[in-house]
């Protein structure tokens, strides 16, 4: 652990580079732990899959689910 003081990655589990996670198919409980994620975002992220899957990276920023600082975190954590 790096002592990393920052609220989001203090206050609950979170995750490596190399288990990333499918925007498509994971439950809330896996998308809870992908830093500045709030609830607000993941039920965000459960509603745009439900309607249309994500076909990549460029689908899922072209529909501004979530803030571009979120995005800019999530990049490396997360598939399609």
């Amino acid at each position: 652990m790096t002592g990393s003081t920052h609220p989001a990655t203090a206050t609950r589990p979170s995750i490596g580079r190399a288990d990333k996670i499918n925007l498509n198919t994971a439950p809330v409980s896996e998308l809870v732990k992908l830093p500045h994620l709030s609830v607000r975002g993941v039920t965000a992220i459960t509603e745009a899959r439900a309607k249309s899957k994500f076909k990549d990276w460029n689908d899922f920023v072209a529909r501004r689910v979530v803030p571009r600082f979120v995005r800019s975190e999530l990049k490396e954590l997360v598939t399609f």
